[in-house]
């Protein structure tokens, strides 16, 4: 219901296009993923130099969420993932030290949370180098070695396991996947 104000609202006025940012939340908000994307390509068209990369950046967000949803064909996931990643290079562009852009193209690319894929994981060794001396980005230093102690672990690299788990423990002493795993790992001698 309030999309549609919204789009009165900026059709009434289509110079306030700050509107279009909000209808793009809402969008994601409902998961009208394809909806919240053209909302924000053409928020950022219409913003030329004033667009924030953060804009640029919830983009390249929308499209993950957009990749992630269950119902999807292989094709418009692939298209999702493809558009997805040339926003996410465009924002690591732009700033070189845009860790978030690095978790997103990671997330993007994980196909199977089962299984350990590559790229994924180069994504995410870029992202901790990326932060590392930074403050206050707790969520995303775990994100990214929650992923690479399970690729380790799917890959029977146990000493890299070890690593990840205790670089989680350092940082949540009470974090339920680092303990999971801190307990297989002693169980087994390592």
């Amino acid at each position: 219901e309030a999309i549609k104000y919204y789009n009165l609202a900026y059709a009434k006025d289509p110079k306030k296009i700050s509107v279009l940012n909000d209808v793009s939340r809402l969008y994601r908000q409902t998961k009208q993923y394809d909806q919240a994307i053209e909302a924000t390509k053409k928020y950022l068209e219409l913003s030329g130099e004033n667009a924030k990369l953060s804009d640029l950046l919830r983009l390249g967000q929308t499209y993950v969420f957009a990749a992630q949803q269950d119902s999807l064909t292989a094709e418009k996931r692939a298209e999702y993932v493809k558009e997805g990643e040339a926003v996410l290079a465009d924002v690591l562009a732009k700033d070189s030290t845009a860790y978030q852009a690095l978790l997103y193209r990671a997330r993007i690319n994980i196909k199977n949370g089962n299984a350990p894929e590559e790229l994924p994981k180069q994504y995410y060794e870029e992202a901790i180098k990326m932060m590392e001396g930074r403050d206050n980005i707790t969520s995303a230093q775990i994100e990214a070695y929650r992923y690479l102690a399970f690729y380790s672990l799917q890959t029977d690299d146990f000493a890299n396991t070890r690593l990840y788990v205790d670089k989680i423990l350092a940082i949540q002493p009470e974090n339920a996947f680092a303990l999971q795993l801190d307990g297989a790992l002693k169980s087994i001698g390592k």
